[in-house]
């Protein structure tokens, strides 16, 4: 405070003397020449902030602000390309009325660029200022001004006119145009094709050239189409040929100015399209024959070849495989030529192949190891176990086991499959071998090898008891849990087979927070083992696990309005990082709070019983205004009572006058046979609102807080005797029952009930007596008789002395009653005398 004080005196005294030699000597007095105020204050007189008075000048627009006049009257030329404002100050709060302006040597006119929009070139641009000046004869002369802002335009001091104008001038920069052409080959890499680039059709020297940025021109690319042909351009070519090797673009502006080609190598075959067999071949559907075939060698990626051939041929290529289908009169072959394709592919059209023998070993040593109680297979499994087919016949497993011919078509596949009688046999594999290649393995019904003629001489067959390892089928996906399998010390990859007897070494890895609950590893440990037996499944190598309930600490996810908090565990403060495990009992108390807030009074206290709660209840912590509001307390009818206490001290009346965020805890006490789903010591936290009325989660309390149970509601059976006649109508009404309304008496029956429900106990029952007649004394007696559970009996009489008349019946008088005794019938007998 003391340096801003010094800081006003010394400018104050500056601006009083208006004297270099005083203005130093009081800086250098007051010792302010380094300080940042000072240096702020010096900026804004350089930038012309400062009025003459040492007062700051405001950037906020001046209402009371006077339009200057001067001697030199300004006109501004339009520019139809450009959109242009000027303004008076340099923030362009106070805009000139181009129609109007008059202005004196020295002053500044700042220009803003609103839009430029040239429907010639979108590379127009504003280049600069032009001013002019008038004689009295109306003579125009260039003036010459310097600035070093090109959007501020400075009028000469040293100006005579009385007359000047201002002309924004724009200009048309040259505009580049770049060309690159590529070739893509099978690995994906790009080479320079160095084909021609043509505009208006003269040859480009390199790739890149200046054009005017109006002018409108055409684009061609020439390749030679023996070698390539086109893929695509950028932009899109407005036409292409790859007979004439050319590719044109449309007359264009092109925005960017660069064009690219890319092309790719001519693929060729050879074929004999003559070749005895072949019926016919088609390229894209179109027929070749000897004034097309050239176009066999014009391939490219994605093209498609149609083999037709007859009953005895086929079509073969070594690096492709192609789709058959059979027809009437023979074969076609579909290849598609790959979009990696490169070079010279080799279609052979010849006769069907035919193998004599496929040769099979059949082995079944591992059914009898030592300690393993594995059945040997009978003859009628060996007939029905296995089965192979050579698309002609199906061979059994016994025929391979005795070594009978299998022979091979070269149009057909050899199939091997189990049939549904391995379920019987637990874990029982064929692992099969091809031509002495990695094993493929059958497991169920469902499994089958399909090879073809030309990949299979040989078949090893290997009967074993195991399965086949299956990452996926017990691969445990919780984060933070890694799982490693072993046998024989070497651990298990994807795919391989587990024969049995043999033990499976499981160790775990459990990232922090994270614990093992059972499985294959018993709970809490890190490894464990699994004997492979015939009744092992895959899910008995699976690994469970869980969070342990613990978090790791954040502070970023606890962020609060008014105020702030601190988390405690065990007194210490709870830091960045810091995990919090499961039981655990945190506090929090407010670190600083905002004017008027509060944290509300409290156990200030949370036991963590899992990540989400413990977040949930620290992300709940509220501040609230440190003022009261009226609580409305709600007192049901029937069913029971509530009573309502604020930090252990009750509340009594129907408003309560509380602070914000205080907590009301109630306590439910139901009558004998009642109940509520309302846990006792439930709280409602009071919030800023006016006049609230108390509730549980949103919902109102009312009469229904408090539910009779079915076993507590007695059965009010009514009758009539015969004595009451057949005019008089009688209705009964009881809670929780239907109503019974004008029933009379009537001999015809046997059974003179009129009401038989079980009713509930809340409030008394009414029985109403309407029409006929009460003459010479009588009246109306209801015999009541409550049977409780304990069997004992109460027997009571009331009356209705005239009609229309009614009564009512309570099942309890008090709460003693209520409490003591439990009704389960009342039975009520209904007489006239």
């Amino acid at each position: 405070m003391k340096k801003s004080l010094i800081i006003i005196s010394c400018l104050s005294a500056l601006i009083m003397t208006g004297c270099d030699t005083g203005e130093k000597l009081v800086i250098k007095v007051a010792g302010i020449e380094n300080d940042e105020d000072y240096k702020k204050y010096q900026n804004n007189v350089t930038e012309n902030k400062v009025d003459s008075n040492g007062n700051y000048i405001s950037e906020e627009y001046d209402e009371d602000f006077i339009v200057p006049t001067g001697d030199i009257h300004v006109s501004f030329f339009d520019n139809k390309n450009i959109t242009l404002k000027y303004y008076y100050d340099a923030q362009q709060t106070r805009e000139i009325d181009v129609l109007s302006c008059y202005m004196n040597p020295g002053d500044k006119i700042y220009a803003s660029i609103e839009e430029i929009n040239n429907t010639n070139s979108n590379l127009y641009d504003f280049s600069e200022f032009k001013m002019f000046r008038y004689d009295e004869n109306g003579a125009r002369y260039n003036v010459d001004y310097s600035s070093q802002d090109n959007e501020i335009i400075v009028i000469p001091s040293d100006l005579k006119s009385i007359e000047i104008a201002i002309e924004p001038i724009g200009y048309y920069p040259q505009k580049q145009l770049s060309f690159e052409d590529t070739i893509v080959n099978s690995d994906g890499t790009t080479v320079k094709a160095n084909g021609a680039w043509y505009i208006d059709n003269k040859k480009c020297d390199s790739d890149s050239v200046n054009i005017s940025s109006t002018a409108t021109y055409a684009v061609t690319y020439e390749y030679d189409p023996s070698k390539y042909y086109f893929v695509k351009s950028s932009p899109e070519a407005y036409f292409y040929s790859d007979e004439k090797g050319k590719v044109i673009f449309s007359d264009s502006k092109n925005d960017t100015g660069e064009y690219s080609v890319e092309l790719h190598k001519n693929i060729s075959t050879d074929t004999d399209i003559n070749k005895t067999g072949l019926i016919e071949l088609r390229l894209n559907n179109e027929l070749i024959n000897d004034n097309n075939k050239d176009k066999l060698n014009k391939l490219r990626c994605g093209d498609v070849l149609k083999f037709t051939t007859d009953k005895n041929n086929n079509v073969t290529c070594k690096e492709l495989e192609p789709e058959r289908l059979e027809v009437t009169d023979g074969f076609v072959f579909t290849y598609k030529i790959p979009n990696d394709a490169e070079g010279k592919y080799q279609f052979t059209v010849r006769n069907w192949l035919k193998k004599e023998k496929v040769r099979f070993e059949v082995k079944e040593s591992s059914l009898w190891k030592k300690a393993l109680s594995i059945t040997p297979l009978g003859k009628e499994d060996e007939d029905k176990l296995l089965k192979v087919n050579n698309g002609e016949n199906t061979f059994t497993y016994l025929d391979l086991k005795n070594g009978k011919d299998i022979p091979l078509k070269e149009i057909n596949d050899l199939t091997i499959y189990v049939t549904q009688n391995i379920e019987k046999f637990q874990n029982l594999v064929f692992k099969v071998s091809v031509n002495g290649k990695t094993p493929q393995y059958l497991i169920n019904k469902d499994d089958s090898i399909k090879l073809k003629f030309s990949e299979v001489d040989t078949v090893k067959i290997d009967v074993c008891k195991g399965f086949v390892f299956n990452e996926k089928e017990i691969k445990n996906n919780y984060e933070g849990l890694t799982l490693h399998y072993y046998v024989d010390g070497n651990e298990v990859y994807d795919g391989q087979f587990i024969e049995e007897g043999k033990t499976v070494n499981i160790k775990a890895e459990c990232a922090e927070g994270v614990v093992i609950t059972g499985g294959a590893i018993e709970a809490g440990k890190l490894e464990g083992n699994v004997v492979i037996k015939s009744n092992t499944k895959i899910k008995n190598l699976v690994v469970n696990a869980d969070s342990d309930g613990s978090f790791v600490f954040n502070s970023s996810d606890y962020k609060y309005d008014h105020g702030t908090i601190i988390f405690k565990y065990k007194g210490d403060t709870i830091t960045d990082g810091q995990r919090i495990g499961l039981g655990s009992e945190i506090t929090y108390e407010a670190a600083s709070t905002d004017n008027g807030y509060w944290l509300p009074d409290g156990e200030h206290s949370i036991v963590i019983d899992g990540e989400d709660q413990a977040k949930a209840e620290m992300q709940s912590i509220k501040f609230y205004k440190h003022e009261k509001r009226n609580v409305k307390l709600i007192y049901p009818d029937y069913g029971g009572n509530i009573t309502y206490s604020l930090d252990g001290k009750p509340l009594t009346g129907t408003i309560a006058s509380v602070y914000c965020g205080s907590e009301i805890k109630m306590s439910f006490i139901a009558w004998n046979g009642w109940s509520t789903d309302i846990f006792d010591n439930t709280k409602y936290v009071v919030t800023e609102a006016e006049n609230q009325v108390i509730n549980v989660n949103g919902n109102v309390i009312d009469n229904n807080i408090f539910k009779e149970t079915s076993g507590h509601k007695p059965t009010l059976k009514v009758e009539l005797e015969k004595s009451v006649g057949k005019t008089t109508k009688f209705s009964v009404t009881a809670c929780g029952a239907v109503q019974e309304l004008n029933k009379k008496y009537d001999n015809k029956y046997w059974d003179k009930t009129i009401f038989e429900h079980k009713i509930g106990t809340e409030k008394g029952f009414t029985i109403t007596a309407e029409e006929g007649a009460l003459s010479g004394g009588k009246r109306l007696k209801i015999k009541i008789e409550y049977v409780y559970d304990d069997k004992t009996v109460a027997n009571i009489t009331k009356y209705i002395d005239k009609l229309p008349g009614s009564v009512t019946i309570n099942v309890y008088d008090n709460n003693n009653e209520r409490q003591s005794k439990k009704c389960k019938e009342i039975n009520i007998l209904i007489v006239k005398g």
